[in-house]
């Protein structure tokens, strides 16, 4: 009888020191995550405005492009001004000088007079013709400074247009091929600049749990085949839940576990294809904090249950282009 509670103890004690450690084990692991999510929360953030951050830049730089024009037309219009001056000086020194050559055989008051008025008059047009030179000079500066801005302005706007113009056709090539998944929770729109493909919980998931049904892989492999076309396209998948709690058991605590363990799932779908390079994919749970809809009502919190990918283009060309500005 003693061996046996002897037995029973031991195992007691072991079986305490194994629950410990996977307690511990489940905090670190839980903690990593939550870090985690919050760094790529931050850098989904700051890739959201990217793209409108970069459109306020082009829109200043045309304002600038704008006010160089003004300053180039006004120095333009005082530039015709000053020939204008320079031409009637001229007109003023060739007329004092013919009736200087006139007047040498008068008498000599009467010239040093004459002498007199033509080099005044010379002097002026030397100095309106330095000035007209110089006026002649900053336009050309301002001409050439306005022909630049033009240039980088243009190639910012073109660069932004492709961008954009390339986001609309993975729109359109995306909402093709997952039309057949359209009457079952998934939809495809553009905002911010990023084309967002949603899916309902219903398409990918049973309630609470990660692991992608059949139905659901086989519409992310459908992405999956358009994403590995498009190589510079980068990619978030997004967990989301609704703000009922999720009673923990196992790995999964709680909403952020799921959302965590949902966008994982969907990213090694997507990883199956040797297509898409791990480097460009990023998975991030957002548990219950980023909600479409009120959790009010039963229909609000299924639509608040769901996943995203989310696709943004190559920016890098646009930035570097802006920094060396």
């Amino acid at each position: 009888m003693k061996k046996i509670l002897t037995i029973t103890a031991i195992t007691l004690i072991f079986a305490s020191c194994v629950s410990m450690q996977r307690f511990r084990e489940l905090e670190s692991k839980y903690n990593e995550t939550s870090d985690r999510a919050t760094r790529l929360e931050r850098t989904n953030l700051e890739q959201g405005i990217l793209i409108n951050e970069l459109r306020a830049e082009i829109e200043r730089k045309r304002e600038q492009l704008a006010r160089l024009q003004a300053a180039f037309d006004e120095m333009e219009a005082d530039h015709r001004f000053a020939q204008t001056s320079l031409e009637n000086l001229r007109a003023e020194y060739d007329e004092l000088n013919a009736r200087f050559t006139t007047a040498l055989s008068g008498n000599r008051a009467e010239n040093q007079r004459l002498m007199q008025e033509l080099n005044t008059a010379r002097d002026n047009l030397l100095r309106r013709e330095a000035e007209v030179n110089e006026q002649q000079r900053e336009l050309e500066r301002l001409l050439a400074e306005f022909r630049e801005k033009e240039v980088r302005v243009n190639e910012l706007q073109g660069i932004l247009d492709s961008k954009e113009s390339e986001l609309r056709a993975l729109r359109d090539r995306m909402t093709q091929a997952l039309l057949g998944f359209a009457d079952r929770g998934l939809t495809v729109y553009t905002r911010d600049g990023r084309v967002h493909i949603s899916m309902d919980e219903r398409l990918l998931f049973a309630s609470g749990q990660w692991q992608v049904n059949a139905e659901g892989q086989r519409a992310i492999r459908e992405v999956a085949t358009i994403l590995a076309q498009s190589p510079e396209i980068g990619i978030m998948v997004e967990g989301h839940t609704d703000n009922i709690p999720m009673r923990g058991r196992g790995d999964v605590r709680d909403n952020l576990d799921l959302s965590v363990m949902r966008a994982t799932a969907i990213t090694r779908i997507l990883l199956e294809n040797r297509g898409i390079s791990p480097t460009r994919v990023t998975a991030a749970g957002r548990g219950e904090w980023m909600p479409i809809a009120p959790n009010d009502t039963p229909e609000n919190r299924a639509r608040n249950r769901r996943s995203e990918i989310i696709l943004t283009p190559n920016l890098s060309e646009l930035m570097r282009l802006i920094a060396d500005d």
